[in-house]
C-alpha cells in the first residue's frame, strides 16, 4: 500500500498570525469590549476574536464571536461588516470540517460584497469557496473559484490577498498532477510574499514548492525547500506552518528509494512526531488524523504492529469525528494489512470489508454512471409529469361550464351566511369593548400606583448617587493633595508641563516627587515619578495612593537612594500587602533622579520607557519588561542613566494617550504618532506643548469615550 500525503489547509493563510502574541491580543480585545465603545468598534473587535484569535485554536469560540458581530452589523445595517463577519464565520466552519455551512456563509459574504460593489471582499470570498471545494475534493469547482478570485485580485492590483489565490491555485494543480503549472503558481506566490516581506507566507510557498519538486526534480531539492521553510516558520513561531513542513518531510523520508528503508521510516517517524507536538495546541482534527495515520503506516512497515494498531485507532476516531472519509479509507487499509501480518485474520477481514466498501462509495466509477442514469430517469419523469399536467388542464376545461352554473348558487349562500355572521360579530365586538374598558380602568389604577413607587425609588437612587459622587470627589481632593505641587516642580526643574487627564473623577495614573538633601553637601536630589497603576477610577485611585505611600516610605524613611532599589522595595511592599492571594496588582512607571551636582540623570523603568529628544530625533531609553508588583519575572530592577547634556528634552508618559481610540476610522492613536507629535512641538513653550497635546487628544477622541487615564510629563533639560 502506498501512502499519498495530502494536508488539508482548512483555510490557507487565515491562520497566518503571530501566534506568540495571541494571549496579549486576546486580553487587549476583551479589555476593549468591556468598556463603553461605539457599536462599529464592538463589531470590529468581535470579528477580530472570530479571526484571527480563535479561528484555528478554538473554532467554537470563533463561531460565538462571529455571530455576535454578524447580528450587531445586521441590526445597524452595516453591509461591509456583515460581509466580513459572514466570511469569518465560514472560516470557522471550515476548521470544523462543516463544509455545507462553510459554503453557505462564504456565498452569503460574496453576495453582500457583490451588492455593494466591494471587489476585494468578493475576491476573498471566492478564494475561500475554492478552498472548501478543495477540501471535499471537487477540484474542478475549486480551480474555477480560485481563478475567478485571482482575476479580481489582479484587476485590483492588490497583493494583500493575491498571495492566497496564487498559493491555492498551485495546490489545486498539484492535486490533479499538473506539476509544471503548480510550480508556476507556487513561485508566483513566493514572489508576492517576498515583496510583502512576510516570512510566514514565504515559508508556505516554499513548502508547496517542495511538494512539487519532490515529484519532478528530486528528493534533495525538495528537502532543501522544506528546510528553508522551517527556518522562516521557526523565526515567526508559526506552529501551523511547522506542522505542515514536518509532515511533508516525514512523507519525503518514507518515500526515498536511495536510502535504507528502515532508516528512512525511522527518520519519517521523527518528523511525524515533531508535527504531532506542534498540532496538539490546535483543534484541527483533519490534520491530526492525517498525522496519526502516517505514524501508523510507518510503524506497520517497520513491523511494529502493536504501535501501528494503536495509532491507527486514534486516527480513526478523529477522522470519524471530522467526517474525513478519505482518511478513513486509508486507515481501514492499514488496520486490515496490520492484522493480517499478526495472524488475526478475522479483524483483518473486518477492516478489509470496511476499506473496500467506503472506497467503493468514494471512488467507484460505476457510482458516477449510476448518477448519470438517475439524471436521465429524472428527466424522463419530468416529461411524464408534464404530459399528466396537460391532461388535467383538458379535464378542467370540460368542467368549467358545470362550475359556472354552481357559482351563482354558492355566491348567494355565502352572502346570506356572511350577513348572519356580521351581526353576530358586531354583538361579540361590543361585548369585548365593554370588558376592555372595564379592564383598562383597573390597569390604569395599578399603573398609577406603580408610577408613584418608581418615582419614590428614583428619588432614593438620585440621593445615593449624589452621596457616592460626593465621596469620590472628596477622594479626588485627597489624591490631588498627594500629587506633585506646581511650585515644587518649578523649584527643581526648568521649563516643564504636566498633562493629567483622569478617565473618571479619580485616577489610577499619578505623578509624584520628593526632594532629599545630599549628605555632606548643600546639593539636593530631586525624584520624579510618572506611573500607571492597575485599573482606573476608584480601584486605580486606591492603588495610586498605596504606591505613592510606598515610594515616600522607601526614599524618605528607608533612605534608599537608587531609583531601581526604590522600585524593588515598592514591589516587595506591594506583594506583602495585597498579593497574598496571588493577585497581580501593581503599576508600570518611571522614576528619575536628578542630582544638582551631576550631569547624569539616573532612572528605573517598569514596562514604560522614558523618551528623550536628541537633536531632531526622539529616542526611547531602555526599560525593564516587568511591572512593579507580582509578575512572571522576579529579577531586580536595573539602574539606567543618561547625560543631561546629550538631550534637550525628556518626556515621561503612561499608555492612556497612545491607546485612545478615535480619528476618522476609530483606531488607536499609537505610540509612534505620539512620539512624532512630541518631536514636532519641542521648540514650543511648555504651556503651548501642554495645550497642543490636550487639543490633539480631544480632537482625536471626538465623540468616543476616553478609554484610560492619561499622564504626560515634559521637561526641558
Amino acid at each position: 500500500m502506498k501512502r499519498r500525503f495530502h494536508l488539508y489547509l482548512t483555510v490557507f493563510l487565515f491562520f497566518i498570525t503571530c501566534l506568540s502574541q495571541a494571549d496579549s491580543l486576546t486580553d487587549s480585545l476583551y479589555k476593549i469590549i468591556r468598556g463603553k465603545i461605539h457599536d462599529t468598534i464592538r463589531i470590529d473587535v468581535y470579528n477580530e476574536l472570530c479571526w484571527p484569535v480563535y479561528t484555528v485554536a478554538n473554532p467554537d469560540s470563533a463561531l460565538k464571536y462571529g455571530n455576535l458581530a454578524l447580528n450587531l452589523a445586521t441590526k445597524m445595517g452595516d453591509a461591509k461588516r456583515m460581509a466580513i463577519a459572514s466570511r469569518r464565520i465560514g472560516i470557522a466552519y471550515m476548521n470544523l470540517a462543516n463544509h455545507q455551512q462553510a459554503l453557505f456563509y462564504q456565498n452569503k459574504s460574496y453576495e453582500i460584497c457583490k451588492k455593494i460593489g466591494w471587489k476585494k471582499g468578493m475576491a476573498s470570498s471566492l478564494n475561500n469557496i475554492g478552498v472548501v471545494y478543495l477540501n471535499i475534493s471537487d477540484l474542478k469547482r475549486a480551480i474555477d473559484f480560485s481563478l475567478r478570485a485571482q482575476k479580481l485580485q489582479e484587476e485590483l492590483k492588490d497583493s494583500t490577498i493575491l498571495f492566497e489565490s496564487y498559493y491555492n491555485t498551485g495546490l489545486l494543480f498539484k492535486d490533479i498532477k499538473e506539476y509544471d503549472k503548480a510550480l508556476q503558481f507556487y513561485k508566483k506566490s513566493y514572489d508576492v510574499a517576498s515583496i510583502q516581506k512576510s516570512y510566514e507566507k514565504m515559508g508556505f510557498a516554499l513548502a508547496g514548492i517542495g511538494t512539487v519538486v519532490k515529484k519532478t526534480i528530486g528528493y534533495d531539492t525538495a528537502l532543501a525547500a522544506y528546510e528553508k521553510a522551517l527556518g522562516y516558520f521557526e523565526k515567526e513561531n508559526n506552529t501551523q506552518g511547522l506542522t505542515e513542513v514536518y509532515v511533508n518531510m516525514g512523507s519525503l523520508s518514507s518515500e526515498r528509494k536511495d536510502i535504507d528503508t528502515v532508516k528512512g521510516l525511522t527518520k519519517s517517524l521523527y518528523y511525524y512526531f515533531k508535527a504531532l507536538n506542534y498540532n496538539i495546541s490546535h483543534k484541527n482534527f483533519l490534520i491530526r488524523s492525517n498525522i496519526l495515520g502516517n505514524i501508523a503506516f510507518s510503524y506497520s512497515r517497520l513491523g511494529k504492529y502493536d504501535s501501528a494498531i494503536y495509532y491507527s485507532k486514534k486516527a480513526m476516531e478523529l477522522a470519524a469525528e471530522s467526517n474525513n472519509q478519505g482518511e478513513l479509507v486509508f486507515i481501514y487499509g492499514i488496520l486490515s494489512t496490520t492484522y493480517q501480518k499478526t495472524g488475526d485474520y478475522k479483524q483483518s477481514l473486518t477492516y478489509l470489508h470496511k476499506h473496500m466498501s467506503l472506497k467503493e462509495i468514494l471512488y467507484n466509477e460505476e457510482k458516477q454512471r449510476e448518477i448519470v442514469l438517475k439524471q436521465l430517469q429524472y428527466d424522463f419523469d419530468k416529461k411524464l409529469l408534464a404530459d399528466s399536467l396537460q391532461k388535467i388542464e383538458e379535464q378542467k376545461s370540460n368542467l368549467t361550464k358545470i362550475e359556472l352554473a354552481n357559482t351563482k348558487l354558492k355566491h348567494e349562500k355565502i352572502l346570506r351566511y356572511s350577513l348572519i355572521a356580521g351581526i353576530i360579530f358586531i354583538v361579540v365586538f361590543l361585548f369585548f369593548l365593554y370588558n376592555r374598558f372595564k379592564a383598562t380602568k383597573e390597569q390604569n389604577t395599578i399603573i398609577e400606583e406603580q408610577k408613584r413607587q418608581v418615582v419614590a425609588q428614583k428619588d432614593i437612587i438620585e440621593i445615593k448617587q449624589k452621596e457616592i459622587v460626593a465621596s469620590i470627589n472628596y477622594a479626588k481632593r485627597i489624591q490631588d493633595t498627594l500629587l506633585v505641587k506646581d511650585n515644587e516642580l518649578i523649584t527643581h526643574l526648568k521649563e516643564h508641563f504636566v498633562l493629567f487627564k483622569p478617565k473618571d473623577i479619580v485616577s489610577g495614573d499619578f505623578y509624584w516627587s520628593t526632594v532629599v538633601q545630599r549628605s555632606n553637601s548643600n546639593a539636593q536630589r530631586f525624584y520624579l515619578a510618572c506611573c500607571d497603576c492597575t485599573g482606573h477610577g476608584v480601584p486605580g485611585a486606591f492603588m495610586s495612593l498605596l504606591n505613592m505611600g510606598f515610594l515616600t516610605e522607601a526614599i524618605n524613611e528607608k533612605n534608599i537612594i537608587e531609583p531601581n532599589k526604590v522600585f524593588d522595595y515598592v514591589r516587595k511592599r506591594l506583594i506583602e500587602s495585597i498579593s497574598g492571594d496571588g493577585g497581580q496588582d501593581g503599576m508600570d512607571g518611571i522614576l528619575i533622579c536628578v542630582d544638582e551636582n551631576s550631569d547624569t540623570i539616573t532612572y528605573a523603568a517598569a514596562n514604560n520607557s522614558p523618551v528623550i529628544i536628541r537633536g531632531n530625533e526622539y529616542v526611547h531609553l531602555p526599560a525593564d519588561k516587568m511591572p512593579v508588583g507580582l509578575g512572571v519575572r522576579k529579577d531586580n530592577f536595573k539602574l539606567y542613566s543618561f547625560k543631561k547634556s546629550e538631550a534637550s528634552h525628556i518626556f515621561l508618559y503612561t499608555d492612556g494617550y497612545a491607546d485612545q481610540f478615535g480619528g476618522p476610522k476609530g483606531k488607536k492613536f499609537k505610540y509612534r504618532q505620539l512620539d512624532e507629535l512630541l518631536l514636532s512641538i519641542k521648540n514650543n513653550s511648555a504651556t503651548n506643548q501642554q495645550k497642543t497635546l490636550d487639543t490633539t487628544f480631544e480632537e482625536w477622541r471626538g465623540n468616543l469615550e476616553q478609554v484610560d487615564d492619561v499622564c504626560i510629563i515634559g521637561v526641558k533639560l
